[in-house]
């Protein structure tokens, strides 16, 4: 049922993904040079509506995930949880088992509900949440651990491997940027997944162990409360953390203007001035927000070029091809109208009547330059019956310039004249009538 589960999103999200990638777009990004992220491992920055990679440093390779396991954890939380928040986890010493790092303090007998775990786990990061959860929902760590690793690999994630939902350190348990970003944008399609990590706290009610509790987000881009100078409004969600081998990892939302970001910086280190995964998160989004945008470059309905309509009995006859949609494009924000350049590619230089409203006849590019941004389908929005007559010589006179009629005629020229040639060998070996004279 799980693994039913598990196809069945993955089937969802390939069906919500947003546009397929314009590899060309890159030329057009490499004219407006990115932040420095020579403090990180690996970066990765995603535009969801253009399903453009805006930039990518190392991301193939292999790396220890640090907290980002959490991503991954909480969105498998967050599918086998629906419909069951409310429900109440009596806790016990085996879920608290190997639970280490940063924890809350849970109590064996506490009752908890499967909403207090979520947030205490995947908005504050408390690793004995997630064990609690993992035990509640799968039934043991090693089956929550599995699930995790099936829809990594239902993902494409191919270099990933967990062996906990919590990000300890484990030298077997590896993955990639690349990997890291699949399993993120699956995230970001889950409502659920990214209320819990964009809250700013939560407030977990008493339990009969335990008196009210105030769980803040541990993540930086979206909260105060761990660590000041951060904090950036377009970001929302995913997570943030580090350990010693894996270092400093933030994964987050960003979205102004209705542009949306994936920035992923993983393997980034510290000082006494900075967590670099979170200077350059910052650096990057206000990079990305500030230098590119998305416009609207054609209207649908929009005119490009004419196009010839014959036999339809009027003489010289030309309609409009136009946009049949509207053509939105990423491009940087210091573009102008002038820098833009439309054309046409039509499937035929003319068409023949009857023509229909709404008939494709080719594809309408947006250039940037030489760089191709988008198309959409070139259209006609009128109708057009055909002339009898003329539609009647026009197959006449496809009709004798065609190959068969050729080859028709050729066939009878050669018959022809084997029929006059066989005629006159015929009477040309008669024996010839007249008078002649007998011997005596």
């Amino acid at each position: 049922m799980k693994k039913a589960i598990l196809l069945f999103f993955c089937a969802l999200l390939m069906l919500c993904s947003i546009l397929p990638a314009h590899a060309a777009v890159s030329d057009v990004i490499a004219l407006v040079p990115p932040p420095d992220t020579s403090r990180a491992a690996s970066v990765y920055v995603y535009h969801l509506e253009s399903g453009t990679e805006i930039l990518t440093k190392n991301v193939d390779t292999v790396c220890f995930p640090a907290s980002t396991v959490k991503i991954a954890s909480g969105l498998i939380a967050c599918r086998l949880c629906d419909g069951r928040l409310d429900e109440r986890i009596y806790i016990t010493d085996a879920m608290l088992a190997g639970a280490d790092g940063r924890v809350m303090s849970l109590k064996s007998g506490e009752a908890v509900t499967v909403k207090d775990m979520l947030y205490a786990g995947f908005c504050s990061g408390y690793n004995d949440a997630i064990c609690v959860l993992a035990h509640a929902l799968c039934g043991s760590m090693e089956a929550f651990v599995e699930e995790m690793n099936a829809f990594a690999a239902l993902l494409g994630a191919a270099q990933t491997f967990y062996t906990n939902p919590t990000g300890l350190h484990d030298a077997a348990m590896v993955t990639t940027a690349a990997d890291t970003a699949k399993i993120a944008l699956a995230a970001s399609q889950n409502a659920l997944f990214m209320q819990v990590t964009s809250a700013v706290k939560y407030i977990m009610p008493p339990t009969n162990l335990s008196p009210e509790r105030t769980l803040h987000n541990r993540n930086s881009l979206v909260s105060t409360y761990y660590g000041i100078g951060y904090f950036n409004a377009s970001c929302k969600g995913m997570n943030a953390g580090s350990t010693d081998e894996g270092g400093w990892c933030t994964v987050t939302l960003a979205e102004r203007e209705g542009d949306r970001y994936l920035c992923l910086v993983m393997g980034a280190d510290e000082d006494e001035n900075y967590i670099y995964s979170y200077k350059i998160t910052n650096d990057l989004v206000k990079w990305a927000c500030n230098s590119f945008a998305t416009r609207q470059v054609l209207e649908a309905g929009e005119a490009t070029i004419k196009i010839p309509v014959e036999n339809t009995g009027l003489f010289g006859l030309e309609i409009d091809v136009c946009t049949k949609d509207a053509l939105t494009v990423y491009l940087p924000r210091g573009a102008s109208d002038e820098d833009l350049t439309v054309r046409c590619h039509l499937n035929q230089t003319s068409l023949q009547a009857p023509v229909r409203a709404g008939q494709e006849v080719g594809v309408i590019t947006v250039y940037y330059g030489d760089v191709p941004l988008g198309s959409v389908p070139a259209v006609i929005t009128e109708d057009h019956g055909r002339n009898p007559i003329l539609h009647g010589i026009s197959l006449l006179s496809d009709y004798v310039t065609s190959r068969a009629f050729v080859a028709s005629a050729a066939c009878a020229v050669v018959l022809i004249g084997a029929y006059f040639l066989y005629v006159y060998s015929g009477i040309s070996m008669r024996p010839r009538r007249g008078k002649y004279t007998r011997r005596r």
